[in-house]
């Protein structure tokens, strides 16, 4: 037969718990800070803000380097760039994975990447996607 613990022994516990506690066992809310003055560190520009070292993001680039890439191959790429894997694209475009695959391959190689997703940003930089 099992015994309940006593209420008696639950009552020591947390006793002897609360005068181990660095803290008071009742906490006053602290209240929140009202401006920034409560901090010594400058606060940092952000990304665009007059005085930013970085500058504003400069327009996409409309010029391909001399390489022509079709329509189609834009759409691939404009696909892949979604976020859709390469069976999803081949069944999109009517076309099986082997053959998606192989056009990107070829796409990369023009574009003289290494990556699927440098040819993406290569168009999506240039605005083509």
């Amino acid at each position: 037969m099992r015994s309940e613990p006593s209420s008696k022994g639950t009552r020591d516990l947390q006793t002897s718990l609360a005068a181990t506690r660095p803290w008071p066992a009742t906490r006053s809310p602290q209240p929140a800070p009202t401006s920034a003055s409560h901090c010594d560190r400058p606060t940092l520009p952000r990304v665009g803000d007059p005085g930013h070292g970085a500058g504003p993001v400069p327009p996409p680039r409309r010029e391909t380097d001399g390489i022509r890439l079709d329509a189609e191959d834009l759409r691939l790429l404009a696909l892949l760039g979604e976020g859709m894997p390469v069976s999803s694209v081949a069944r999109r475009v009517s076309m099986s994975d082997r053959t998606v695959r192989r056009r990107i391959r070829a796409i990369c190689e023009q574009l003289g990447v290494k990556a699927t997703v440098q040819a993406i940003v290569w168009a999506a930089r240039r605005g083509l996607v």
